[in-house]
């Protein structure tokens, strides 16, 4: 063990720093030099280096390294170099030629020389990529560059960016983080070219100062179009809660606004995204049981272009013509649950906003179901009051009550579940405001008709069911058998209930209707047939459920309603098909249908998707007219191999014969790059100068370039070329 010591002892030295130690296997000193040579190994710090020999100067602390010079960081990068300098008191190396690789996202850099101080990297005339060193597909080559080790931030300077030794784009400075820890800095840009539009750009800016809260500008330029800004706040005010707050700006360009004929020059508006899952605790610092939540998903702004010109993706573009905005606030116990709720809705169609109806607020109270007799008894009950209110035309407040009390037991040893329920329910309605009024000024509606009203009724439903299950050798059956019986009860109404309870009942596109909101229970019987197949480990393949409701009059003579028809199948591993179908007997026809069938495999995914509805439209009781809607969308996608992606998709409105939108393009990934083409369609609607509906045509080009690890392909630099926009139909 001793002479074992003394070998070790001859075959090191530690002459340097505390923190510096150097092993050879030859050592040779005089006054003022050491020089190593055979398996020359350094460690300093976190650094182990590697070399054929070294030479160690006594009076200066320089360490220089000659020949095959290797340099590890555990897990976090390695350099390469002939020669090597370093200083144990300063704390620098340098090291020639340089060649250094970050190995978590395996990025390297060749330069002539790269010298480090503490955790700073300086680099002279260079090339950068994450391919192969040996032939890469993209390379960056620049005039000098500085690396942060602690930050993992890169700086170029004078880059030149190469795909396939093409120069394709030129930029004094470029920055990228190899880390993904939040930064102030510059995101990537948008591009795109159009037509009509011109050259888009949009460069994001991005602000983190604190990890509470970020915020993102995004200021762009539509050359023959206009410019505009957009922003979003990100913040989390507690451990509990975050939200967003945005909003934007677009200016038309005078010429473009004439010549496009578009309602608005100006293009703006904002929201606010916010949710809080225990406001208990962070607001009031209360520990409880309870459960507590405020959610907020509220928008405004002056047109649907707001949200159009805030991105260069047509197939994301907005068709809607009315946003929603909602808020609520809800505490939620063992037993009940309180909920605060707030509706507003924007028809970007209208003139203004004035005749449309919003619900502020809506306050709810529900009492869980509470057991009695062994559970044999069941009662339950909720109470919730709604507050109508616009701008111009009536106002009213609204409260509905409903207390089910039901008995339900089990018979042939729970082979049979019966149960009957008694539901009470009411509602009182009260109005307020000016009256609905015509172009004319004069009301639209007698004042009769916005009489203050209630209405209570007691309804009884009877139910039966029953559950089998049975398990065979490769898979399980189970099925389900339900009827229930629903009789209208009697009921006492009075005002406005009263008054308008034939018309709202055919006709719910009335003004006056707006207000009514009672769900007219009729005497009905309600069966339901479900069976499911589950293989051995479980998991459902055929899942088939036949629903059919009767209604009866008064006189109890039957009304066959729809018959719905509903299957879900999952195929030989790779196909699942499902169908939702309702069958009308009295008019012979199929009011509904749903269609979806997908092949999936590690090579193909292909959907087919089909949408059929006949409704009735009631102008009154006497007229009536059928809505026809018949819809289909496919898409397909091809992987060729690890590399090439191919895909598609469309959309197309067989009852109008327009088509939608529509998408095809491909994809080529390499572990260092991506390169995608994609052609797109949109058939989008719009509101013109006259505050008309219309449609217009887009369509675009687009290129995505991910060089990677720089640009990953989630944040991939989108290139859109969009084409012009000839077609511009009424709808």
């Amino acid at each position: 063990m001793f002479r074992l010591l003394i070998l070790l002892l001859l075959f090191s030295i530690t002459l340097f720093a505390k923190d510096v130690e150097i092993f050879a296997s030859t050592l040779d000193a005089n006054e003022t030099f050491v020089k190593a040579k055979g398996s020359v190994i350094v460690i300093r710090g976190e650094d182990y280096i590697s070399a054929d020999r070294a030479l160690y100067n006594k009076k200066t602390k320089d360490i220089e390294l000659f020949g095959n010079i290797l340099v590890l960081n555990g897990t976090s990068y390695q350099a390469l170099g002939n020669y090597a300098k370093l200083n144990s008191e300063k704390k620098s190396n340098t090291l020639s030629p340089f060649y250094f690789l970050e190995k978590k996202e395996k990025l390297w850099i060749s330069a002539d020389e790269g010298s480090k101080c503490v955790n700073d990297i300086d680099i002279e005339s260079g090339v950068l990529s994450g391919c192969n060193p040996l032939k890469p597909l993209w390379k960056i080559e620049f005039s000098s560059s500085d690396y942060d080790l602690e930050s993992k931030w890169i700086n170029l300077y004078n880059a030149r960016l190469y795909i396939d030794n093409i120069p394709i784009f030129y930029t004094p400075y470029f920055g990228y983080s190899l880390d993904t820890t939040r930064r102030s800095g510059l995101l990537m840009p948008g591009f795109g070219i159009s037509s009509d539009e011109g050259i888009f750009y949009q460069q994001p800016i991005y602000i983190a100062p604190y990890d509470s809260w970020d915020l993102e500008i995004r200021p762009q330029l539509r050359t023959s179009r206009g410019q505009g800004i957009y922003g979003d706040f990100r913040f989390a005010d507690t451990a509990y809660s975050r939200g967003v707050i945005s909003a934007g700006y677009f200016r038309e360009f005078d010429k473009y606004y004439n010549e496009h004929s578009i309602k608005n020059s100006k293009h703006y508006g904002g929201g606010i995204k916010y949710e809080n899952t225990n406001f208990l605790k962070s607001y009031f610092n209360v520990d409880s049981s309870m459960q507590s939540g405020i959610y907020i998903d509220a928008s405004w702004m002056n047109d649907v272009e707001y949200l159009n010109l805030g991105k260069n993706d047509i197939t994301q573009n907005s068709t809607s013509s009315q946003i929603n905005s909602r808020a609520s606030i809800f505490l939620n116990a063992e037993e009940h649950y309180v909920g605060l709720y707030a509706k507003y809705f924007l028809d970007l169609q209208a003139l203004n906003n004035d005749k449309t109806q919003q619900n502020l607020p809506i306050l709810q109270y529900h009492k869980y179901i509470k057991s009695f007799l062994d559970d044999h008894l069941l009662f339950n009950f909720d109470a919730t009051t709604t507050n109508y209110t616009k701008v111009k035309g009536k106002k009213a407040t609204d409260a509905t009550f409903n207390i089910p009390i039901g008995l339900q037991t089990g018979l042939f040893d729970n082979y049979l579940d019966l149960s009957y329920t008694a539901i009470t329910s009411a509602s009182v309605i009260k109005f307020n405001g000016g009256d609905f009024k015509n172009q004319e000024g004069t009301p639209s509606y007698d004042y009769a008709e916005y009489e203050d009203g209630s209405d209570i009724r007691l309804d009884h439903i009877v139910s039966a069911g029953t559950s089998l299950s049975k398990s065979y050798t490769d898979f399980i059956h189970t099925i389900n058998l339900d009827a229930s019986f629903t009789k209208k009860g009697s009921y006492i109404h009075n005002g406005y209930y009263q008054n308008i309870e034939t018309n709202c009942t055919l006709n719910q596109n009335s003004d006056v209707c707006q207000f009514y909101n009672l769900s007219n229970r009729q005497n009905s019987l309600d069966l339901k047939f479900s069976h499911y197949f589950f293989d051995k480990n479980g998991k459902q393949f055929i899942y088939h459920k036949i629903a059919q409701q009767i209604i009866y009059d008064n006189e109890f003579k039957s009304s066959v309603q729809d018959i719905e028809n509903e299957l879900d199948l999952i195929l030989y591993k790779y196909i699942t098909y499902y169908n939702d179908t309702y069958f009308n007997f009295t008019r012979a026809v199929l009011t509904k249908s749903i269609n979806n069938l997908r092949y999936k495999d590690k090579t193909y995914n292909v959907g087919l998707s089909y949408i059929y509805e006949n409704k009735l439209s009631f102008t009154n009781a006497q007229t009536q007219s059928e809505i026809f809607t018949r819809y289909i969308t496919a898409d397909a996608s091809y992987r060729y191999d690890k590399h090439y992606k191919y895909y598609s998709r469309i959309a197309f409105d067989i009852e109008t014969s327009t088509r939608k939108s529509m998408e095809v393009g491909f994809l080529y990934s390499k572990r260092c790059w991506d390169f995608g083409m994609k052609y797109a369609e949109n058939n989008r609607p719009t509101v013109n100068a006259s505050s008309e509906s219309d449609s217009i045509f887009d369509r675009y080009i687009y290129f995505t370039v991910a060089l990677k690890p720089i640009v990953q392909a989630t944040s991939a630099s989108e290139f859109g070329y969009k084409l012009s926009d000839p077609i511009e139909t009424s709808y």
